[in-house]
Parts: structure tokens; sequence; C-alpha cells
């Protein structure tokens, strides 16, 4: 069998703001991991402690200095080659979080007796029914929600502004054009409101809190990506090196130990049609987090990050950077979108492929007399409960 070499894994980010996710100036939130052969930490050839002594600066940040990049480019590119380096990128838009944690909250069917079984669990429903509620609400509700509801110092302030916010959407539901739509929305929303106590919004811990950040969507699925390069490409991750966040260094920590133990067993999460995620090559104790000044290896990240993040580089006027901004792309060996764009693409795929099902008449007949049944049900023990 061959010998498994080993690799370092890189993480940054861009576009933090925290808790304030309504921030206009930051609406994205950026992941990068840098995956290499070797540990970029050690600089072996001192290319970028040469550069940053030369340009008297403590570390490589390229929002400060943005106007060396031109110059760095060549340099980074370098090394990235050297060190046989691919990429995992993930974008997540903070407007689509926010809906979609008020929809996980108001819409979940275990916890919320007026909401759907389907509407929860059957993945094109879920997805055409958030398409439908961000139609009909404005952002602000959501961010609002996601401040004071999840965010909440209290129990008390969730409760009231899970209430508030479920008035909010009742009086905005009359936009829906679509009859079905509206029955279920206004079903999940009005058991969201009268069942507010059942339902988990408020974490008495402030570091649980920090579970709904943007970071957490993204984290699983970029383990899964490494895992899998890793079992690809026969690299036995050495370490996984995640930019220093003191916010959400326990909650990071725990999902990577959570990993690690779940990838031992040899168990793939399958998560049907929300795909899979692999952590079978994810060693436990391989996570740290590190202060940026004490890593190349992070600092080349933010290099990275920062030029696939901003405006394509002008071919002409900036080569270097354009060369980088290319050999990153054509490295990628993943890239995870959480955005409204890709929300109504796999919504409309769904829509179309459902709609134009070659059905007999037989099946349409069975699904309607299915669909009453179960709403039937739905009723009774929705009112049964009420009473």
């Amino acid at each position: 069998m061959k010998e498994e070499n080993e690799m370092f894994v890189f993480i940054d980010e861009s576009g933090n703001t925290g808790q304030n996710i309504a921030d206009k100036s930051k609406p994205i939130f950026y992941h990068l991991a840098i995956l290499s052969k070797y540990n970029l930490d050690l600089d072996l050839k001192n290319r970028i402690g040469n550069f940053l002594q030369s340009h008297k600066q403590k570390e490589l940040h390229a929002t400060e200095n943005p106007k060396m990049l031109e110059e760095l480019s060549p340099i980074i590119l370098q090394v990235l080659k050297e060190n046989n380096v691919s990429f995992y990128y993930a974008e997540i838009e903070k407007s689509l979080l926010a809906y979609a944690k008020l929809y996980d909250t108001i819409f979940d069917n275990v916890e919320n007796l007026g909401a759907r079984w389907t509407a929860y669990q059957f993945r094109p429903l879920r997805l055409m029914l958030l398409c439908n509620l961000i139609g009909i609400i404005d952002e602000n509700i959501a961010f609002d929600f996601y401040k004071n509801c999840l965010m909440a110092n209290s129990q008390q302030q969730a409760d009231e502004y899970l209430k508030r916010t479920c008035k909010l959407i009742l009086a905005e539901t009359y936009k829906l054009k679509d009859y079905r739509s509206k029955q279920i929305i206004e079903d999940a929303v009005n058991g969201a409101k009268y069942f507010s106590s059942d339902i988990t919004m408020f974490e008495k811990c402030k570091q649980d809190r920090w579970r709904h950040l943007p970071h957490i969507v993204s984290f699983w699925p970029m383990l899964s990506a490494i895992s899998i390069y890793s079992n690809k490409h026969n690299l036995k991750v050495h370490r996984i090196i995640h930019d220093e966040q003191e916010q959400i260094h326990r909650v990071i920590s725990e999902m990577h130990e959570v990993a690690a133990k779940t990838g031992k067993t040899g168990t793939i999460w399958d998560l049907k049609e929300n795909g899979a995620l692999d952590f079978t090559k994810i060693p436990e104790n391989s996570f740290e987090m590190k202060d940026s000044t004490k890593s190349y290896g992070i600092q080349i990240t933010d290099v990275c990050l920062y030029v696939l993040t901003h405006d394509e580089p002008d071919s002409f006027f900036e080569p270097h950077k354009y060369e980088l901004y290319n050999y990153i792309n054509k490295h990628l060996i993943d890239r995870f979108i959480f955005s409204k764009k890709m929300l109504y693409f796999e919504a409309s795929l769904w829509y179309n492929k459902i709609m134009n099902a070659n059905l007999s008449q037989d099946q349409i007949e069975f699904g309607k007399d299915f669909v009453k049944k179960m709403d039937d049900k739905f009723y009774e023990d929705y009112q049964t409960i009420r009473r």
C-alpha cells in the first residue's frame, strides 16, 4: 500500500460582522481553505519573511495593504505551486441566512405543531416555500428575528420577538398568489405564535448562540471536502489551522471533534436529498486556532481570499495578481455557495421536474387523495391540541 503523505490545511475568513449580520457594508461571509502538501508556516525559503521585512510589515493583510498585492502576487504564486496547493471556497449570503434561520425555527414540524412534515423534511417543498416567504416579507423582518430572537438575552425576549415576527408575516401572506402556499405558511406561522414556548430559540450560554453565525454554515461542508480530497490523493491530514476567532473558538472546535469521531467509525452522514458529509479522513486533535501574526499559512490564505473575492484583476495593469487569481480558480476542489441566487435556481429545477413529471391520471388521483388524508389528520390533531 502506498504510504500516505501529510497535508496541512489553513483556513481564513472575510466579512465577519459577528451577530450583526444586517451590516450592509459586508453582506457576504467568506471562507477559504488552503490544502498544502507542506507546512506553509515554516516559510522554508523565507520568501514571506523577506517580503515583510523589506516592507516593514508585521504580517500580510490584504485589506490593509491592497496596493502591495501586485508585487506580492508572484511570490505567493511561487509558494502555492511549490507546495502543490489546492483550495476550498465558501460564501454565505447573510440575508439568506437570516431567512433560512427564520424558516428553520417556524417550520420545524417536530417542535411546531402547526408545521407540516412535508414543509420541513421534503427538500423541494422546503426550498419552494422558502422562496415564497422571501418574496413576501422584507429582509429586515428576518434580520430583526435573527438579532432579537435567536441572539436574545432572555427567554422572554425570544418569545416576544417570535410572536412579533409571526404577526408581521401573517400581515403579508395576502401577497401570496398560490392558495396552497398561503395555507401551509399561515398554519405554520399561527402554530409558532400559539405554541412559541415549545420552540427552541433561546440559548442561555452566549457561546451557544454563536452556532447561528455564518461560520457554522460552511464549516461542515468544508471538513467534508477536506476529507474527500485527503482520501482521493492519499494524503493524511496532519493539521487544520483556522484563523483565531474568540467568539466561535469552542463551537468550531466542538464541530471538528464531532466530525473526527464520526469519521473514525467510518460513518458517512447520509442527508438524503440534501447530500452527504464524509469525515472519514478528519483525525482527532488535528484542529488548531492560531493567531494570524504567527502563521504565514493563514496570511497567505488571507491574500488569496482577498484576490478571489474582490474585482477580477486587470490582466494588463495587474498581470501578476491576475495570474494568481487564475491559479486559485483553477485549483478549487469545491465551492459552497449559500445564496438566494442558488436557492432560486435549485427551487426552479425542482419545480420544473415536478411539474413536468409524466404522471398517469391514476397517480394524480392517488396523490390528491393521499394529501387530503394527510391534511385531514393534520387539522384533526392541530385542533385537538389547541382545545
